[in-house]
């Protein structure tokens, strides 16, 4: 029941009202049975700390995040601003996995602080009528293995400065097959909740990595390079954490004077604490964590490493004007 994933997504108070009820519960249970042999007690107790361990497991997930707002562990200033873009133009880059059921596309602005990575837990998806009477309401997750309430982001749930004025920021949600049915055509607003984490930097490192010859990097592990195996003239970052790892960094190429080339490429995990034993695990299919502007494998470059430590959990809010479903169904420009 504690595997810790409430806790990696930032919803510590449920998790902590938990691990309570257990400690508490076992305690007593210990006391009773085996110092007073008072088994009838002890079985009442068992059975209300599993009732209130359930209730507990079911709390709804913003519940964490609202108990954090109150004793001050959540921001009071955003370092994100997500809005419904009513003039996207742009056809939607990218599809999300469909399920069983329905995508729907929001077209989003997005303004996010160069000097915070934020990443998505989970959003709270709801749909009323124009008079206001609710018609579906659910917690869509990031995770897998939730086929119906899934929500996806085109860009992936990771927000750095690379998300400001691209071209095309589309949230993807998948809904079931009979809510988009029963209601793709009714015309109502649509909100969605986002909880969300931000990252500050924590730490820069700077390591130079020859090919094939793993390296311990402190705050990261042990990484190494090793050529493109489709394309010779980029190389591949790869690391195996270590159990102390940041759940999110970024990987930039420098110049021999030590300057930056490019962009940093951010990285996040949401879901471990440690952020992936290769490039695929920790970044996605087909991505890479950095490319070395190096000819048939020549020139490796030295990297800046950057580690990055959980700075606040947040809500955000996004409202649509009047819409029906069915035209959230592509892109806004068709």
């Amino acid at each position: 029941m504690t595997n810790g994933e409430m806790a990696d997504l930032g919803n510590w108070p449920v998790q902590l009202a938990l691990l309570a009820i257990l400690v508490i519960a076992g305690a007593l249970i210990l006391g009773l049975q085996y110092g007073r042999r008072n088994t009838a007690t002890s079985r009442g107790v068992f059975a209300v700390a599993t009732i209130c361990a359930m209730a507990v497991l079911f709390t709804p997930r913003i519940a964490g995040y609202l108990i954090q707002r109150v004793n001050g562990n959540v921001a009071t200033t955003s370092p994100i601003r997500l809005s419904f873009d009513d003039q996207s133009k742009a056809d939607v880059i990218g599809k999300a996995q469909q399920f069983m059921g329905s995508v729907i596309y929001v077209p989003l602005k997005v303004a996010v602080d160069p000097n915070r990575i934020v990443t998505i837990n989970n959003v709270i998806l709801s749909i009323a009528s124009d008079d206001g009477k609710p018609l579906f309401l659910d917690t869509i997750s990031l995770a897998s293995g939730h086929p119906l309430r899934q929500v996806s982001n085109v860009l992936g749930g990771i927000f750095d400065g690379a998300s400001n004025g691209h071209k095309s920021n589309y949230q993807a949600v998948n809904l079931p097959s009979d809510v988009f049915a029963k209601f793709k055509n009714t015309p109502g607003r649509l909100s969605l909740i986002y909880l969300l984490s931000s990252y500050a930097p924590a730490a820069t490192i700077k390591a130079t990595l020859p090919f094939g010859v793993p390296q311990k990097v402190a705050g990261f592990g042990v990484c190494e390079t090793r050529l493109n195996p489709v394309n010779d003239q980029v190389v591949d970052l790869y690391c195996f954490p270590a159990t102390n790892s940041s759940k999110c960094i970024a990987a930039t190429v420098l110049d021999p004077a030590g300057a930056s080339i490019g962009a940093p490429q951010t990285r996040c995990s949401t879901t471990s604490t440690q952020w992936g034993l290769n490039t695929a695990a920790l970044t996605g299919p087909g991505q890479l964590v950095v490319e070395l502007p190096a000819a048939n494998g020549a020139g490796i470059r030295p990297l800046a490493l950057t580690t990055y430590k959980v700075a606040s959990h947040f809500t955000q809010t996004v409202v649509l004007p009047r819409v029906r479903l069915t035209d959230l169904t592509g892109s806004a420009g068709s």
